[in-house]
């Protein structure tokens, strides 16, 4: 599988959909098999941001924040200004991709394949109507249990200090946080080491969406971009501090310089450059490498420029797949990190097996 990701202020922001983020979770599953260090999934919005950065300097002013989300595995596009920060950036993330769908295509996988799911929110009886209303629609999906422990804001569990044993004993593959930010990835921050959990995903307020606490806004109020109008209207009290400081930081960055807007404007609107080389993302490939995969790569990066190729993760390559692509980093000046053990590990291509098969049944 092929993971695009655009650098949004430091953040590595996945380019995948729905679909393709769904597709991703065996991989991880494997990687944990291999590196046995639990997999973080962050779904990223302004909300992020603003606990991430001081409003009129843009200094970091969380760095433990920071740091979590730009060493998670996967970071999707929660929010509508994430979007255009990557289209500022050159990229292709075409739609968002919020922790309100996605826990809907998690449940899905995981009722398919058996895998249980356990849940941390603000209560338990928030996280067992969540799994119950989950269950309604995906029959077969199974809870390992479920915990609203007292979490500080540095992420430290101060009510039970056996929780950690009873996620690792209760079997689950998936580990919800619904703790909302700053908290979840504080947590998994804290205790990753301790986790052994394959995959955690920090899904912020999504209960209350999923059991009709909160109602979400329309179909096309999301698809433009104002769903955070609709929240605004239904609770304003609670919200417009938030979303001030938050239009107040998508100012900063655009006074600092820190969005390519100028370039954005020359490229995409008025036409006035024949080239854009925006984009400082990158490209991780992730299990089997085949010849339709390179391909794809090669047409990545002829379309736009990328700050690095990663191949650490490809378990199995074809044919001479990784001699070509190292060949296609060296023309296009792109970092290449790889790991020995797995390049060496190259097995021919599918026919070049089947003729070598019958060689072996006709002797």
């Amino acid at each position: 599988m092929i993971l695009t990701c655009t650098d949004i202020f430091g953040i590595p922001v996945s380019t995948l959909g729905h679909k393709e983020t769904v597709k991703i979770l065996p991989e991880l599953l494997r990687r944990y098999k291999k590196d046995n260090k639990s997999q973080y999934i962050a779904t990223l919005n302004m909300d992020f941001l603003s606990n991430c950065f001081h409003t009129f300097s843009l200094k970091v002013k969380n760095n433990e924040l920071y740091d979590t989300l730009k060493n998670a595995d996967l970071v999707t596009a929660d929010g509508m200004p994430i979007i255009w920060f990557g289209k500022m950036n050159n990229s292709r993330i075409h739609e968002r991709v919020t922790g309100a769908d996605m826990i809907f295509d998690v449940a899905r996988y995981a009722s398919l394949l058996g895998h249980k799911v356990y849940y941390i929110g603000e209560s338990t009886q928030l996280c067992r109507k969540a799994h119950n209303k989950l269950k309604t629609i995906y029959p077969r999906l199974k809870s390992a249990g479920y915990a609203s422990p007292m979490v500080s804001n540095e992420g430290e569990i101060l009510d039970d200090d056996e929780l950690l044993s009873k996620i690792n004993n209760s079997g689950a593959k998936i580990l919800l946080l619904g703790l909302g930010n700053p908290k979840q990835e504080m947590f998994f921050r804290r205790y990753k080491d301790q986790l052994e959990i394959p995959i955690t995903i920090g899904i912020g307020g999504t209960y209350n969406f999923v059991t009709g606490h909160v109602n979400r806004a329309p179909k096309l109020l999301q698809k433009v971009g104002m769903e955070w109008v609709y929240r605004l209207c239904r609770e304003p009290g609670k919200l417009w501090k938030r979303y001030f400081r938050q239009i107040l930081l998508m100012s900063s960055f655009a006074l600092h310089g820190r969005l390519n807007i100028m370039q954005y404007l020359s490229y995409k609107v008025f036409g006035l450059t024949d080239q854009w080389e925006g984009l400082k993302g990158s490209i991780k490939i992730m299990g089997r490498f085949n010849e339709k995969m390179l391909n794809q790569v090669n047409r990545l990066v002829n379309e736009t420029s990328f700050s690095q190729l990663d191949i650490k993760d490809v378990t199995v390559a074809e044919g001479r797949t990784l001699a070509v692509l190292k060949k296609t980093c060296q023309i296009h000046q792109i970092p290449l990190i790889s790991n020995d053990l797995n390049a060496e590990k190259q097995k021919p291509t599918q026919w070049l097996r089947r003729t070598k098969s019958m060689i072996t049944r006709l002797m």
